[in-house]
């Protein structure tokens, strides 16, 4: 994925309303959020070993990047929180690609699907359907 996709997907996903910055997501710019507070965020960057602490008025700036492992399972960890009971696939027999496909499950069944290149799109896709 490149850094024009992955700002790409970062925005879309902030412009969920279930979105929320967690402890251990990285931004684009390779910062670390360690500590998240009722005022704003710390930050921790691993080249310079300092922390900083940050408002909510300048973390709204940031883009989450959804390559890390940590961002993934935080934006996981948000869709789940949404949505519920769900299934990620990786799936490339259907497709003749790779493909994900988050599915969603109720008791009656399943629900709905969502379609992504990547695992992060699919979960972006999930959570921009409970914005409507």
């Amino acid at each position: 994925m490149t850094d024009e996709q992955a700002e790409a997907l970062g925005r879309r996903w902030m412009a969920c309303p279930a979105f929320v910055w967690m402890a251990g997501m990285l931004r684009m710019d390779g910062q670390l959020a360690i500590r998240v507070a009722a005022g704003g965020l710390a930050t921790y960057h691993p080249g310079s070993l300092k922390v900083a602490y940050r408002q909510w008025a300048e973390v709204k700036a940031w883009i989450p990047d959804v390559r890390s492992p940590a961002t993934l399972g935080c934006l996981e960890a948000q869709v789940r929180a949404t949505l519920g009971r769900m299934c990620i696939d990786e799936s490339d027999e259907r497709w003749g690609d790779t493909r994900w496909e988050v599915s969603v499950w109720s008791s009656s069944g399943l629900d709905s699907c969502f379609y992504g290149a990547s695992k992060a799109e699919a979960l972006i896709a999930a959570l921009e359907a409970t914005s409507d």
